[in-house]
C-alpha cells in the first residue's frame, strides 16, 4: 500500500509511506474492483493463471472515519490556522459524507458491527486515558 496526502494550500501531493503489509491495501482496493486477495488465492492457492484483461478501476478515496474526526478536532482548535482554513477543512470533511466517491475502512451499512466494535474502543480508551490523569487542583480566586 502507497498512502498519499494532499495539501489543499499547495494543490500538491506528498508520499506519507510505503506499507508492505498486506492487509492495508484491502478496502480500498476492493471498492475499486481490485480483488488482490481473491486473485492472491486464485494464483497461488488454486494454481489457475491469472486474468491477463485489464478493467478501469473505479475511482475511489479511503476513508478511516475515527483519525479523520480525530484531525478535524485538531484542525479545529489550531488557532495559528485562519479561520477560513478551518472553516474550510470543516466543509470538506462533512462533504465527505455525501461524496459517492469516498468509501470507508471499517463503516459498512450492511455490515455495521466493525464501526461499532471500534467505536467502543475509541471510547473505552479515551475514558481509559482521561480516568489515568492526575486530578487537577481546583482554581482559587481572590
Amino acid at each position: 500500500m502507497v498512502e498519499y496526502r494532499h495539501d489543499p494550500a499547495t494543490g500538491r501531493y506528498r508520499l506519507m509511506e510505503i506499507n508492505g503489509r498486506f492487509w492495508g491495501s484491502i478496502p480500498l482496493a476492493r471498492h475499486c474492483g481490485a480483488h488482490f486477495a481473491w486473485e492472491q488465492v486464485r494464483c497461488f492457492v488454486l494454481g489457475q493463471a491469472s486474468d491477463q484483461t485489464v478493467r478501469p478501476f473505479k475511482r475511489r478515496r479511503a476513508r478511516f472515519a475515527i483519525p479523520d474526526a480525530k484531525h478535524l478536532v485538531a484542525v479545529l482548535r489550531d488557532r495559528k490556522l485562519p479561520l477560513f482554513r478551518r472553516l474550510a477543512f470543516a466543509l470538506r470533511f462533512f462533504a465527505d459524507f455525501l461524496d459517492p466517491r469516498v468509501r470507508y475502512y471499517v463503516w459498512s451499512r450492511r455490515d455495521p458491527m466493525p464501526m461499532l466494535s471500534d467505536l467502543a474502543g475509541a471510547f473505552r480508551r479515551k475514558r481509559r486515558d482521561t480516568a489515568s490523569l492526575p486530578p487537577q487542583p481546583l482554581a482559587r480566586s481572590a
